[in-house]
């Protein structure tokens, strides 16, 4: 760990006792308060509460409705269900929705309303048409998201939207980088930086986690792979995130930890029995990691502690703990 670590101050967004704005006065539904997504200082969530259902965005001193369910959708019909899976960049919101006139896809969000970005229904390169849409993530003005395709040649895959273009990024007829022959069976998660994009894809009993880089697809890191520090592969590779050519996950094997790779070596963040800093060890991380230039985020456990952590070149520090206090809590 390094000395020089920041003072991190933390603002409230939202919780079960903040009032739900267009609403009747009633306060949000703590059940429904999903994980967020941000954009600079402003973060979105889905929620609902006093007979509103939708995604909202603040800096904890504001927070506004984005779009909610019975919202028009271009082509016709309102906003019947949202999925609590959107992306949040550049002052827009890509949210996937299902409207009652059964058009279902993407659609973005900003000062103008809704406009849709593709559809069920729609060309799916390099054939057929997409059947399902989910996973969308964003980075900039681009778009990845995991589909479903009828009469294609796969039936499933990652695409990009760039610059109004569909692309794909692999599908299930597309070989696995790196392993014995053998095509996609599945994907989840695609997350994009610029044109990069990292998912998790698998075949069983093989899987784990690739990118495309640069326009080459590779293999980050699979069930083959030697987890660093042992002789054994590992078990399972969580969904990854990407920052430039910088793919993080949480990988599983004789133990966990956070690693980061390109296709090349993998570089250990953390491991269990690794020091944490305040004086313990870790033994365990969640799944969900986040990384950003240089940067990352992950959420680590060890004896007597829960916290969130960041580590860049320089060493790793501690943001918050289950010893900590948060608003006099």
């Amino acid at each position: 760990g390094k000395a020089d670590c920041p003072e991190y101050t933390f603002v409230k967004i939202a919780d079960s006792a903040t009032p739900v704005p267009g609403g009747s006065g009633d306060s949000f539904d703590a059940l429904s308060l999903s994980l967020p997504a941000l954009n600079s200082l402003m973060v979105a969530f889905r929620a609902e509460g006093g007979g509103v259902d939708g995604v909202f965005a603040g800096d904890g001193a504001t927070r506004e409705p984005v779009v909610t369910v019975g919202e028009p959708v271009p082509g016709g019909g309102a906003i019947t269900t949202l999925i609590s899976d959107f992306a949040f960049g550049e002052g827009v919101l890509d949210i996937i929705a299902l409207a009652s006139s059964g058009l279902r896809g993407i659609y973005s969000a900003d000062s103008t309303g809704l406009n849709k970005i593709v559809q069920f229904g729609e060309p799916a390169p390099p054939g057929g048409t997409f059947s399902t849409i989910f996973f969308v993530s964003r980075h900039g003005a681009n778009l990845a998201f995991q589909a479903n395709i009828t009469g294609g040649p796969g039936v499933a895959g990652v695409f990009t939207r760039i610059a109004g273009a569909t692309e794909l990024v692999a599908d299930t007829a597309t070989p696995m980088p790196g392993s014995a022959p053998t095509e996609f069976g599945s994907f989840s998660d695609p997350d994009i930086s610029g044109r990069n994009v990292a998912f998790w894809g698998g075949f069983c009993p093989l899987s784990g986690v690739y990118a495309r880089i640069d326009g080459t697809l590779v293999k980050v890191a699979d069930r083959q792979d030697t987890q660093p520090g042992s002789v054994k592969p590992f078990n399972t590779c969580s969904v990854p995130v990407i920052s430039g050519d910088q793919v993080a996950f949480r990988g599983v094997g004789d133990f966990q930890g956070i690693y980061v790779g390109d296709g090349g070596p993998l570089t250990v963040i953390a491991q269990t029995f690794d020091p944490a800093p305040g004086g313990s060890t870790f033994n365990g991380f969640a799944q969900n990691v986040a990384t950003d230039g240089g940067e990352v985020a992950f959420s680590g456990a060890g004896s007597g502690f829960i916290g969130l952590f960041v580590s860049d070149p320089s060493g790793l520090c501690r943001v918050i703990d289950t010893n900590d206090t948060l608003e006099g809590k």
